[in-house]
């Protein structure tokens, strides 16, 4: 008994030490990678050139501004995250004149935003069932058989 005691003792401890390493490893990731975009890369939703506006570039090479971004989430069927976009745009709205606070808040808003692609994640695949093409679009009559 005392054996097995030890023994998953050792392994637990080896476990701690194997997720130290990992947290550190994220740590250094998130601190030195970065994305080199060319000067013409544009908005995956609206395709508009990126650089015109305040934009973020995920892992996966998506790249949207961050108001398409924002409006894709508002969108979507990811209530969880609508709610928490809607919670801080909230606070903004409350705190108008403290920019110390709304500096924070969109700081807050930046960091949700970097968490998921609109593209890549279930913010898309919740939208299987949307058709490809919206009454209205210029490109439907294209389409047309």
């Amino acid at each position: 008994m005392s054996l097995e005691m030890h023994k998953l003792t050792n392994e637990m401890n080896s476990s701690v030490l194997q997720s130290k390493k990992i947290n550190k490893q994220i740590d250094h990731f998130q601190k030195t990678s970065f994305q080199v975009i060319s000067s013409t890369e544009s908005c995956v939703i609206c395709n508009k050139v990126l650089t015109i506006r305040k934009f973020i570039t995920f892992p996966c090479y998506h790249s949207f501004h961050q108001d398409c971004l924002v409006r894709v989430i508002l969108n979507s069927n990811d209530y969880k995250f609508k709610n928490s976009i809607y919670k801080l745009q909230k606070k903004i709205m409350l705190n108008k004149g403290n920019k110390e606070v709304i500096n924070e808040l969109k700081a807050e808003i930046d960091e949700l935003l970097s968490t998921k692609c609109a593209l890549c994640t279930d913010i898309k695949i919740n939208d299987i069932e949307e058709p490809l093409m919206k009454a209205g679009d210029r490109e439907q009559d294209e389409w047309e058989l």
